[in-house]
């Protein structure tokens, strides 16, 4: 211990020990907590940096705590910054600091303590006399950056508080890379709380953190960009970006000559979600759109640089959520292809941003015929079979989309792709419902828009299986347009009924006709996909025939008239033709 501090501590018998490899007793903890109460700051100060150094070790952490030294230390942080004492704030901080180091104990006793707002407050108390000798800028925000991790409540009540605040001017006034380090690493605790994020945006703040990329260390730059990473994620938050200039700087920083790579990448990916945005949108396109659009698009092509491509494709698949842009990029010629180029890449990240990018193009009429035109079979089928879920589930969705309305030739020329409509009958039996959905709604497009030779392939693929399991779907509107496909595609082609009543047809039907979340109008669309299912002897001769009839036979009392009439109709003229 220093000279000063040794004549003072004589008493607790400390002379010539080292208090960080030293083992306090319950005795010498309670006098060194009692010492942080006293009247003198100076004597409080040398009492908090014995807790600091003592703290060191993990036994005496949990020792100091139960002898109360948190709420001593955050009390005397509070008398520090009232008193303007410079050296006792810097001590009391470094001792809640270590104390809280790894002690999830002791990060809930300042809680206990109401000791958040001292905390927050003394980052400011501990070095803003530059000319203090004792100053010590980074001690608050060292204290700060224990107490908050993997204690959310804490970190929610700092924020309260006014920490954010404080550690905006902390890392403004840091003079050493170190002092940027800690204000860097302290702010990133706060990252999954809310009300910090919201205080970052709101400030104007994100645009500061973004400049100072360029100034700090690589693993600084990381940190802040996971802050900014963490804004962008929140959409209500993301109008403020274009407030404070932040969108247009994280373009500028994906294209500036000297950023550090990782610094550009990271701007870029970025800058794509923050398109998502109408505001940041506008903002982006107010600035020469046209070069922009065209810059994009380029920056899909680089087949050399993965990351500028997926920001290139994400970048694009924001553009595209309205129809006035989507004829923009239809105008420009070469986008579209350069999607379908980018998603024959066997790589998951180009797959995931060129087949979302297509989908939201997809949604606008005139574009569906030139993806579909220019779709590659395979590598649908290639996307189908990725280990990734949300992959399968955005190619379903794409190959979904791209049938509508289209005509039969050019929906065969992908429909034949080897495998292709098997993959998407094994789909059905996806761990991720979502996936099997999409899969089984792609079938539905192939029956109502494609020709009756597709229709075979796919129902001996497996396709009858994937379509009745969507006559369970919880949206009516989906059972409806998968019923309606059924009956007409059943109607005209034998092979169809076969397969549905092979299939669990008759009991899937059944379970609808007697299901009362359905309306009268789907009722009667389900009763006349039962009618051709039964249109055979030998299909209304079998056990399910009979109870799918019988059904249908009760349903002439229902209490809907439409539904009665229907009932009515088929046992009249179905369920009576021997």
């Amino acid at each position: 211990l220093n000279s000063e501090m040794e004549e003072h501590f004589a008493q607790l018998e400390l002379r010539s020990v080292s208090a960080a490899d030293t083992t306090l007793t319950l005795e010498l903890a309670t006098k060194i907590v009692g010492e942080l109460s006293s009247e003198s700051l100076d004597d409080a100060a040398g009492a908090g940096r014995l807790v600091a150094e003592f703290c060191k070790m993990e036994e005496n952490r949990a020792l100091l705590g139960e002898a109360g030294a948190v709420a001593g230390c955050c009390a005397l942080m509070s008398r520090a910054a009232a008193a303007s004492h410079t050296r006792a704030a810097v001590q009391a901080s470094r001792g809640v600091g270590n104390l809280c180091f790894d002690n999830a104990e002791n990060r809930q006793r300042v809680l206990a303590c109401n000791g958040a707002e001292a905390l927050a407050r003394v980052i400011t108390a501990t070095g803003a006399d530059a000319s203090n000798p004792d100053a010590n800028l980074a001690a608050g925000a060292g204290a700060v950056l224990n107490a908050a991790t993997d204690d959310p409540q804490l970190a929610t009540s700092l924020v309260a508080e006014g920490v954010i605040e404080n550690l905006l001017w902390l890392l403004g006034q840091a003079a050493t890379p170190d002092q940027t380090h800690i204000a860097i690493c302290a702010l990133a605790r706060f990252s999954e709380v809310n009300e910090a994020l919201a205080r970052l945006a709101k400030s104007g703040s994100i645009h500061t953190l973004l400049t100072k990329t360029t100034e700090v260390s690589l693993e600084d730059a990381d940190e802040l960009l996971d802050i900014v990473r963490a804004v962008v994620n929140v959409d209500a938050l993301l109008p403020e970006l274009v407030r404070d200039g932040s969108v247009m700087l994280l373009l500028e920083l994906r294209q500036r000559a000297g950023v550090p790579p990782k610094v550009a990448t990271t701007s870029g990916l970025l800058l794509s979600a923050a398109l998502s945005d109408d505001a940041c949108l506008e903002q982006v396109l107010k600035q020469n759109g046209a070069h922009l659009l065209g810059m994009f698009v380029a920056w899909i092509g680089q087949t050399d640089d993965v990351d500028l491509s997926v920001t290139g494709a994400l970048c694009v698949g924001n553009i595209a959520r309205s129809d006035a842009n989507c004829e923009r990029l239809i105008a420009d010629g070469t986008a579209i292809p350069a999607l379908l180029s980018l998603m024959t890449r066997d790589n998951t990240a180009t797959q995931h941003a060129s087949i979302g990018a297509l989908k939201n193009l997809s949604n606008y009429g005139p574009a569906k015929t030139i993806i579909l035109a220019g779709m590659s079979g395979d590598a649908l089928v290639q996307a189908l079979h990725s280990g990734h879920a949300h992959i399968q589930y955005f190619a379903s969705s794409l190959f979904r989309s791209a049938l509508i309305k289209q005509s039969p030739d050019a929906i065969a020329r992908i429909a034949v792709t080897p495998g292709l409509l098997a993959r998407l009958a094994t789909l059905r039996g996806s761990e991720e419902p979502r996936v099997g959905a999409e899969s089984a709604r792609v079938f539905v497009n192939l029956f109502k828009f494609g020709n009756d030779d597709i229709v075979r392939q796919a129902i001996e693929a497996g396709a009858a299986a994937s379509l009745l399991s969507l006559l369970a779907s919880e949206h009516e509107m989906l059972r409806n347009e998968t019923t309606i496909a059924l009956v007409g595609t059943s109607s005209r082609l034998p092979e169809v009924g076969v397969a549905l009543r092979d299939a669990g047809g008759f009991q899937a039907v059944n379970a609808q006709l007697t299901d009362p979340k359905n309306s009268p109008e789907l009722v009667c669309t389900i009763m006349a996909l039962g009618a051709v299912l039964l249109s055979s002897r030998e299909a209304r001769q079998t056990a399910e025939g009979q109870a799918l009839a019988a059904t249908i036979t009760s349903l002439t009392s229902a209490p809907s008239e439409i539904v009665r009439k229907q009932a009515t109709a088929v046992r009249d003229g179905v369920l009576s033709n021997e």
